[in-house]
């Protein structure tokens, strides 16, 4: 009984400590993404009842996948034979086959000293025995994470991890101008389970059996190092680990952001180990001190150590065994030589996903590269990603000058208007060195990670060289597949694309920083780009409350109009009514999906009660007491209306006065025309909006939802001259070419030199007249050529 009362509190303890980690690492399960409970529970036969049995769940596959992993390494090490019992989870195993750190936390092994445990442990061996003997020529464990753990725990994990191929790419473009790419150093910063190291020794080890020893890699998941070290040894040869014993597998738990790395007024870098604290003296320290200090903690002879670090090791001697590797996995990164070339693909997490913990200890670092201001940090708009980090660390701490770094990142680092621009600096501010983004290749149209979709890109740059532009851009345009194996061949894949050689430059001649405008080489851009005489304005939101302020029109009697809430797909569940309303605040309502280029329809309305005059605040109750039936409607989902959460700060305090409020409302809202986009589109998709002659509401404007994009006008002509001059072909292809593509804001139109609307202008009235035909026409194309004409014969005026 006592035995398993220590089994019991053994469990506990380690599940807590493995819980604090892994909410540090990835979030708490559901940051992102709501996880399917009852599919996880059928998949896998489990009950998972509450968000503690999911991470009980998760605990219990990481462990099994540790045990695969270790043996795996064993039967690599022990001729492929696996020994009963516990001894294939103890780092003692592996230091007797010459492996000086081949482990893991002890979380992963709390289980052995059960004894129920242990006949389980050994039928899985026993099963083991009969594995296929299994070699590095690509990675092989990355197959098993993905098999194991369910496609929805991963993505809430972020563990999606590079398909071989375009490992394969990455390291053949950077080092295609390289004679001796097979002698160069290497590193992954982020390498979860070790696709480009494995790709970088299968690459270049015919050329050179020593490149194992040229390769590193770090990773903050103690539990990726361990996959990436097992593949290590799986492409490791027989004679190359007999050669180096001891060997130290060059692999280890590091966070590259480590807030003690930029936290120069410090004397040192403190670290605690069971309770005890060692601080290094902030100095410089190189791989063979780090070298030695490890196999001296293992009780190997190592070589000689400076006075410092002699008594680092000697305060080391009594500690335990678990808490030492930690140690010497952080100190790894103190150590880990500046190398040839830093490739990889780092975690694609924006900051408002972090973990609050994370967030909280690495502001500063974030400041250090200066990537966004701390004012930025606490906005819950942020959309930053801890890809640029990790750009900047491994570029700044560990590539050498001219060398270069190619990451798998997202494209929106280079074209979105509001996020990145730190990113976009290209210069490390802290020593004063420059990045220059050599090439860039865009992969967003198609998926090459065939479960999730994402906007995927690829970085090439060079260390200590400024930032030339144009620069090389080359966009993958697949033939027909939009997905692939992520196992099959590089030239597999290649063959299903045409590239296009495109350039890239800022989109605003005086900001470096801002979003990128990518063009054929030859394309005249710049006379279109300047400053735009219109401002557009995001359609109305309801803050989560369609289901109320959206209505259907069934008719009309005795001056009211009699309507129906839509509650289909609405945010908040409203209850489904009809009511007899005064229609002073009912207007036909467009969606995204009702716009398309050069035409436009709606099929339901909006209650909107605000007006010209008020704007933003809607009519008091006072004056909505002249609307008894309107203000009644609204009173009867008064509770709900309350508890919407969708508001930003600044509108929160009107909300929280005018309960029926609704947002992004300005006199341009009731404007009779409005020259309109889809903000979700693949295509920059424009159409002038008139006001409608509705059957039951009369001449009313229409109001457009928050999926459009608009500047609301007065003129008819004018409306018609903005929409033919963002409709036309160049200005079309400039947009499309400087915007992240599914999301066309606001903003889009800041950066387009657009001067305002002369009557008297003959061109201006000309592309009027020309766009006003193409709306009223069912066959458009000849009135959007007679656009292209005018517009391209107005911008050769500038």
């Amino acid at each position: 009984m006592e035995r398993t009362r220590n089994n019991e509190a053994g469990y506990v303890e380690a599940f807590a400590t493995w819980k604090e980690s892994f909410s540090r690492i990835h979030g708490t399960l559901d940051t992102q993404r709501r996880l399917p409970v009852s599919k996880i529970q059928a998949d896998y036969g489990v009950r998972v009842e509450s968000k503690e049995e999911l991470f009980a769940f998760v605990f219990a596959l990481e462990n099994y996948y540790a045990l695969i992993l270790h043996i795996f390494a064993c039967k690599r090490l022990n001729g492929s034979t696996v020994p009963a019992g516990a001894s294939v989870l103890n780092p003692a195993f592996f230091l007797k086959k010459g492996i000086a750190n081949y482990d893991c936390d002890d979380i992963y092994k709390v289980y052995q000293a059960d004894a129920s445990c242990l006949h389980v442990l050994n039928l899985v061996i026993k099963e083991a025995r009969s594995w296929a003997t299994v070699t590095g020529d690509y990675d092989v464990i990355k197959k098993i994470f993905e098999a194991l753990f369910p496609r929805e725990v991963r993505h809430s994990m972020g563990e999606f991890y590079t398909p071989d191929w375009l490992a394969e790419y990455v390291v053949e473009q950077i080092t295609a101008k390289d004679k001796i790419p097979h002698v160069r150093t290497y590193l992954d910063p982020t390498c979860g389970s070790g696709t480009f190291i494995c790709c970088v020794v299968a690459k270049f080890v015919k050329e050179n059996a020593e490149v194992l020893k040229n390769v590193y890699g770090m990773d903050i998941n103690p539990l990726a190092v361990l996959a990436a070290k097992t593949n290590y040894l799986l492409a490791c040869s027989d004679e190359f680990l007999e050669r180096e014993k001891p060997v130290i597998i060059p692999i280890f738990t590091v966070d590259i952001a480590d807030p003690t790395r930029y936290a120069p007024g410090l004397s040192g870098y403190d670290y605690s180990v069971c309770g005890q604290q060692i601080t290094l003296p902030r100095r410089a320290y190189c791989y063979k001190e780090y070298r030695a200090l490890l196999l001296a903690s293992v009780g190997c002879q190592g070589g000689s150590l400076p006075a410092d670090l002699a008594s680092v090791a000697a305060q080391l001697e009594g500690a335990d065994v678990s808490a030492v590797r930690r140690f010497m996995s952080q100190f790894a990164g103190l150590c880990l030589p500046q190398v040839d070339y830093v490739v990889g693909n780092p975690p694609w997490v924006n900051w408002e996903y972090l973990p609050a913990d994370y967030k909280e200890r690495t502001a500063h670092v974030w400041q250090y590269y200066e990537l966004f201001d701390y004012k930025g940090m606490n906005s819950i708009f942020v959309k930053e990603d801890i890809a640029a980090l990790v750009t900047y660390a491994a570029a700044d701490k560990f590539l050498k000058q001219r060398g270069q770094l190619g990451f798998v990142i997202k494209e929106t680092l280079f074209k979105s208007s509001k996020h990145g621009a730190g990113f976009r600096k290209f210069h490390l501010a802290p020593g004063n060195v420059d990045l220059n983004p050599f090439r860039v290749d865009d992969l967003t149209e198609f998926k090459p990670f065939p479960e999730v979709n994402n906007r995927t890109a690829i970085l090439f740059l060079r260390k200590g060289e400024k930032v030339q532009y144009p620069t090389a851009y080359v966009r993958w345009l697949p033939h027909k597949k939009k997905t692939f194996n992520p196992y099959c061949s590089l030239s597999d894949v290649k063959h299903e694309f045409s590239f296009a050689e495109l350039q890239a430059s800022p989109v605003a001649r005086n900001d470096p920083t801002s979003g990128w405008l990518t063009l054929g080489a030859g394309v005249v851009a710049q006379r279109y780009l300047g400053e735009s005489a219109y401002k557009a304005r995001t359609g109305v939101f309801s803050g989560g409350a369609n289901g109320l302020f959206w209505v259907e029109v069934l008719g009309k009697s005795n001056g009211h109009i009699i309507v129906a809430n839509l509650v289909e797909k609405a945010r908040i569940k409203f209850r489904r009514v009809e009511a007899a309303l005064e229609p002073e605040h009912v207007y036909p309502l467009m969606v995204g999906s009702e716009l398309e280029a050069w035409a436009t329809r709606y099929s339901r309305y909006i209650i909107c009660p605000h007006t010209v005059a008020s704007k933003m605040y809607p009519v008091d109750e006072e004056e909505l007491e002249k609307t008894p039936k309107l203000l009644a409607y609204f009173n009867r989902f008064k509770k709900e209306l309350e508890a919407r959460k969708g508001f930003t700060s600044f509108d929160k305090a009107i909300h929280e006065k005018y309960f029926y409020a609704l947002q992004r409302i300005g006199e341009y809202t009731f404007a009779p025309y409005k020259v309109a986009w889809r903000y979700i589109c693949k295509r920059f998709t424009v159409a002038v909006i008139e006001a409608a002659d509705d059957k039951i509401l009369g001449r009313t404007p229409i109001i457009p939802n928050e999926k459009i994009i608009y500047v609301g006008l007065g003129n008819r002509d004018e409306a018609y001259y903005l929409c033919g001059v963002l409709s036309s072909t160049p200005v079309r292809d400039i947009v499309e070419s400087y915007t992240v593509s599914i999301q066309v804001g606001p903003g889009t139109i800041e950066k387009l030199n657009i001067a305002r609307f002369e009557a008297d202008n003959e061109l201006h009235m000309a592309i009027s007249r020309a766009c006003r035909k193409g709306h009223e026409a069912s066959c458009k194309e000849k009135y959007m050529r007679d656009v292209d004409g005018l517009v391209s014969e107005l911008y050769a005026k500038y």
